[in-house]
């Protein structure tokens, strides 16, 4: 916060953020890991916190994301895909007709079709929790 602190002014619409500002952040029990939680509210908290850290890195944070289902993200009505943010990149036309026995089999493995919406097999969505 101290670091985008400097840059804040740059905004469209200039912010300043204080140490005061800092330390009620810190201190906000959705930030706050040293409050008595349980390990799945620990979790969020640190998933949520390394989302944020990852804001410049999109493909890492997009991997995170997929990981552990968090943070809880609002799907827009413009949203293609069905309203489902994409949770794998499809296996391109190229692979398919080079390789269609092995490809198949890996969307077959993934139990859906070769699209945006079937989970990676390492995903929270795919393992169930």
């Amino acid at each position: 916060m101290q670091k985008w602190s400097e840059l804040a002014h740059f905004s469209t619409a200039p912010a300043e953020i204080s140490d005061g500002d800092i330390t009620a952040f810190i201190n906000h029990p959705d930030v706050n890991f040293n409050v008595a939680q349980t390990d799945d509210v620990l979790a969020e908290k640190l998933a949520n916190q390394k989302h944020l850290a990852l804001f410049w890195i999109g493909m890492e944070a997009w991997h995170e994301y997929r990981r552990t289902g968090f943070p809880e993200l609002t799907i827009g009505a413009g949203t293609l895909n069905d309203r489902i943010l994409p949770t794998r990149f499809a296996y391109p036309s190229a692979t398919v007709a080079s390789n269609s026995e092995n490809a198949n089999a890996a969307i077959a493995n993934m139990g859906g079709s070769n699209d945006m919406k079937t989970p990676v097999w390492w995903s929270k969505q795919a393992i169930g929790n």
